[in-house]
């Protein structure tokens, strides 16, 4: 078993309750930076390690209902939450 391989099923074996472990405060924290980003109505988005998508209600709210958000991430289990 590789390297990336190790890593990915650590990932996907705590996929389910990655989440538990966010806190307020930190959702906050990446609301404001989401938001000084700059991202416009409209933009195409991706992100990069989207894990569980954490970041997805930011970028959704900041690319609007015409906007697009491309998620990846080399955990299935993860990118199946997200």
């Amino acid at each position: 078993m590789t390297g990336t391989s190790k890593l990915r099923d650590y990932f996907n074996a705590r996929a389910a309750t990655w989440d538990a472990h966010i806190p307020d405060e930190t959702r906050t924290r990446l609301r404001a930076i989401v938001a000084g980003l700059g991202i416009t109505f409209g933009s195409t988005v991706l992100d990069v390690d989207t894990g569980t998508g954490v970041l997805l209600p930011f970028l959704a709210e900041a690319v609007g209902p015409e906007g697009c958000i491309v998620a990846v991430d080399f955990a299935p289990a993860m990118l199946a939450r997200a």
